[in-house]
Protein backbone atom coordinates (compact mmCIF):
# COMPACT_ATOMS: atom_id res chain seq x y z
CA UNK A 1 0.00 0.00 0.00
CA UNK A 2 1.22 3.47 -0.89
CA UNK A 3 1.35 6.08 1.81
CA UNK A 4 1.03 9.80 1.18
CA UNK A 5 2.21 12.78 3.15
CA UNK A 6 -0.14 15.73 3.48
CA UNK A 7 0.01 19.01 5.36
CA UNK A 8 -3.03 19.86 7.46
CA UNK A 9 -3.43 23.60 8.14
CA UNK A 10 -6.00 24.24 10.85
CA UNK A 11 -5.82 27.94 11.67
CA UNK A 12 -2.36 28.63 13.01
CA UNK A 13 -1.67 24.93 13.61
CA UNK A 14 0.12 23.03 10.85
CA UNK A 15 0.85 19.31 11.03
CA UNK A 16 2.24 16.74 8.60
CA UNK A 17 0.21 13.55 8.33
CA UNK A 18 1.19 10.28 6.65
CA UNK A 19 -1.88 8.47 5.38
CA UNK A 20 -3.20 5.70 3.18
CA UNK A 21 -6.35 7.71 2.55
CA UNK A 22 -7.13 9.81 -0.49
CA UNK A 23 -10.22 11.72 0.68
CA UNK A 24 -9.68 14.76 2.95
CA UNK A 25 -12.63 13.92 5.23
CA UNK A 26 -11.16 10.47 5.90
CA UNK A 27 -7.69 11.90 6.48
CA UNK A 28 -9.03 14.40 9.01
CA UNK A 29 -11.02 11.68 10.75
CA UNK A 30 -7.91 9.51 11.09
CA UNK A 31 -6.07 12.50 12.57
CA UNK A 32 -8.88 13.14 15.05
CA UNK A 33 -9.69 16.53 13.58
CA UNK A 34 -13.35 17.42 13.66
CA UNK A 35 -15.01 19.99 11.43
CA UNK A 36 -18.47 21.51 11.35
CA UNK A 37 -20.68 21.86 8.28
CA UNK A 38 -20.12 25.64 8.40
CA UNK A 39 -16.32 25.22 8.30
CA UNK A 40 -14.61 25.46 4.93
CA UNK A 41 -12.24 22.63 3.97
CA UNK A 42 -10.08 22.83 0.84
CA UNK A 43 -7.72 20.16 -0.51
CA UNK A 44 -5.05 20.64 -3.18
CA UNK A 45 -5.11 16.93 -4.08
CA UNK A 46 -2.38 14.39 -4.71
CA UNK A 47 -0.29 14.12 -7.82
CA UNK A 48 1.39 17.51 -7.82
CA UNK A 49 5.05 18.27 -7.37
CA UNK A 50 4.58 19.79 -3.92
CA UNK A 51 3.24 18.15 -0.79
CA UNK A 52 -0.58 18.28 -0.86
CA UNK A 53 -2.35 20.41 1.67
CA UNK A 54 -5.66 20.36 3.49
CA UNK A 55 -6.67 23.81 4.71
CA UNK A 56 -9.42 24.27 7.30
CA UNK A 57 -11.05 27.66 7.71
CA UNK A 58 -13.05 27.61 10.90
CA UNK A 59 -16.34 29.48 10.87
CA UNK A 60 -16.77 32.26 13.42
CA UNK A 61 -19.85 34.21 14.56
CA UNK A 62 -20.78 37.51 12.91
CA UNK A 63 -23.95 39.51 13.53
CA UNK A 64 -25.75 41.89 11.19
CA UNK A 65 -28.29 44.40 12.54
CA UNK A 66 -30.58 45.86 9.89
CA UNK A 67 -34.24 46.86 9.53
CA UNK A 68 -35.03 45.98 13.13
CA UNK A 69 -33.67 42.44 12.82
CA UNK A 70 -30.46 40.74 13.96
CA UNK A 71 -28.95 38.12 11.65
CA UNK A 72 -26.57 35.67 13.32
CA UNK A 73 -24.09 34.31 10.78
CA UNK A 74 -21.22 31.85 10.69
CA UNK A 75 -18.49 33.12 8.35
CA UNK A 76 -15.11 31.65 7.41
CA UNK A 77 -13.65 34.92 6.08
CA UNK A 78 -14.38 37.73 3.70
CA UNK A 79 -15.39 41.28 4.51
CA UNK A 80 -18.44 43.18 5.74
CA UNK A 81 -19.91 43.27 2.22
CA UNK A 82 -19.80 39.46 2.10
CA UNK A 83 -21.64 39.22 5.43
CA UNK A 84 -24.32 41.63 4.22
CA UNK A 85 -24.81 39.50 1.10
CA UNK A 86 -25.01 36.35 3.21
CA UNK A 87 -27.67 37.99 5.41
CA UNK A 88 -29.64 39.14 2.37
CA UNK A 89 -29.28 42.81 3.29
CA UNK A 90 -29.25 45.22 0.33
CA UNK A 91 -27.82 48.71 0.74
CA UNK A 92 -29.16 51.91 -0.77
CA UNK A 93 -26.87 54.78 -1.77
CA UNK A 94 -27.41 56.82 1.41
CA UNK A 95 -27.39 53.99 3.96
CA UNK A 96 -24.73 53.95 6.68
CA UNK A 97 -22.76 50.79 7.48
CA UNK A 98 -20.53 50.26 10.50
CA UNK A 99 -17.83 48.98 9.99
CA UNK A 100 -17.21 49.97 6.35
CA UNK A 101 -18.15 47.33 3.73
CA UNK A 102 -14.49 46.62 2.84
CA UNK A 103 -13.53 45.87 6.47
CA UNK A 104 -12.26 42.28 6.92
CA UNK A 105 -14.39 40.09 9.15
CA UNK A 106 -13.17 38.64 12.41
CA UNK A 107 -14.73 36.71 15.23
CA UNK A 108 -17.50 38.68 16.92
CA UNK A 109 -17.79 41.39 14.26
CA UNK A 110 -21.05 43.30 14.78
CA UNK A 111 -22.31 45.01 11.63
CA UNK A 112 -24.91 47.76 11.93
CA UNK A 113 -26.90 49.10 8.99
CA UNK A 114 -28.72 52.42 9.33
CA UNK A 115 -31.28 53.29 6.70
CA UNK A 116 -30.93 56.92 5.64
CA UNK A 117 -33.63 58.81 3.73
CA UNK A 118 -33.61 62.43 2.59
CA UNK A 119 -36.93 64.22 2.18
CA UNK A 120 -37.86 67.65 0.83
CA UNK A 121 -40.90 69.07 2.62
CA UNK A 122 -42.82 72.32 2.29
CA UNK A 123 -44.42 73.96 5.33
CA UNK A 124 -46.84 76.90 5.25
CA UNK A 125 -46.02 79.50 7.92
CA UNK A 126 -47.90 82.60 9.00
CA UNK A 127 -46.34 86.04 8.59
CA UNK A 128 -47.50 88.35 11.41
CA UNK A 129 -48.79 91.77 10.42
CA UNK A 130 -47.38 95.04 11.71
CA UNK A 131 -49.33 97.63 13.67
CA UNK A 132 -48.83 101.27 12.68
CA UNK A 133 -49.89 103.83 15.30
CA UNK A 134 -50.53 107.51 14.64
CA UNK A 135 -50.96 109.96 17.50
CA UNK A 136 -53.89 112.36 17.28
CA UNK A 137 -55.26 115.09 19.57
CA UNK A 138 -58.77 114.29 18.35
CA UNK A 139 -59.07 111.31 20.69
CA UNK A 140 -58.86 111.24 24.47
CA UNK A 141 -55.38 110.31 25.71
CA UNK A 142 -54.92 106.52 25.78
CA UNK A 143 -57.85 105.90 23.44
CA UNK A 144 -57.05 103.64 20.48
CA UNK A 145 -59.14 103.44 17.34
CA UNK A 146 -58.38 100.88 14.66
CA UNK A 147 -58.73 102.48 11.26
CA UNK A 148 -57.70 99.40 9.26
CA UNK A 149 -57.80 95.83 10.47
CA UNK A 150 -54.54 93.95 9.98
CA UNK A 151 -54.31 90.54 8.33
CA UNK A 152 -51.45 88.02 8.52
CA UNK A 153 -49.65 86.87 5.41
CA UNK A 154 -48.31 83.47 4.51
CA UNK A 155 -45.04 82.00 3.28
CA UNK A 156 -44.10 78.51 2.18
CA UNK A 157 -40.77 77.32 3.60
CA UNK A 158 -38.82 74.44 2.06
CA UNK A 159 -36.84 72.13 4.35
CA UNK A 160 -34.39 69.32 3.64
CA UNK A 161 -34.91 66.56 6.21
CA UNK A 162 -32.61 63.62 6.96
CA UNK A 163 -34.21 60.53 8.52
CA UNK A 164 -32.18 57.66 9.99
CA UNK A 165 -34.00 54.39 10.72
CA UNK A 166 -37.31 56.26 10.68
CA UNK A 167 -36.22 59.00 13.12
CA UNK A 168 -35.67 62.63 12.12
CA UNK A 169 -31.99 63.50 12.58
CA UNK A 170 -31.66 66.92 10.96
CA UNK A 171 -33.74 69.61 9.27
CA UNK A 172 -32.27 72.41 7.18
CA UNK A 173 -34.17 75.31 5.67
CA UNK A 174 -33.31 75.62 1.99
CA UNK A 175 -35.72 78.32 0.80
CA UNK A 176 -38.96 80.21 1.24
CA UNK A 177 -41.59 81.91 -0.91
CA UNK A 178 -44.11 84.52 0.23
CA UNK A 179 -47.51 83.49 -1.10
CA UNK A 180 -49.57 86.20 0.65
CA UNK A 181 -48.33 89.57 1.83
CA UNK A 182 -49.50 90.68 5.30
CA UNK A 183 -51.72 93.74 5.64
CA UNK A 184 -50.56 96.24 8.26
CA UNK A 185 -53.03 97.32 10.92
CA UNK A 186 -53.35 101.08 11.39
CA UNK A 187 -54.52 102.76 14.59
CA UNK A 188 -55.16 106.28 15.88
CA UNK A 189 -53.94 106.84 19.44
CA UNK A 190 -55.22 109.76 21.52
CA UNK A 191 -52.51 112.15 22.74
CA UNK A 192 -52.40 115.42 24.73
CA UNK A 193 -50.28 117.16 22.14
CA UNK A 194 -49.72 116.69 18.46
CA UNK A 195 -46.86 114.35 17.62
CA UNK A 196 -44.92 113.58 14.45
CA UNK A 197 -47.07 112.14 11.78
CA UNK A 198 -44.36 109.64 10.89
CA UNK A 199 -45.83 106.17 11.56
CA UNK A 200 -44.05 104.01 14.11
CA UNK A 201 -44.08 100.28 13.31
CA UNK A 202 -44.40 97.81 16.17
CA UNK A 203 -44.88 94.09 16.28
CA UNK A 204 -48.46 92.85 16.32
Amino acid sequence: LRTNAVYICDGEEIRLAVTLRNHPAEILQDEGIQTLPVDQVSFTGFGGESTPQIEIQRAFPVSVEADGQVHQLQMTGGDVADALEEAGVTLEDQDLVTPQPQTPLEQGTNIQVQRVETKTVEVAEEIPFETVEKATPLLAPGTVRVTRQGAPGERVCTYEETWVDGALQSREKTGEEVTLQPVAQTCLVGADVPVSSTPVATDA
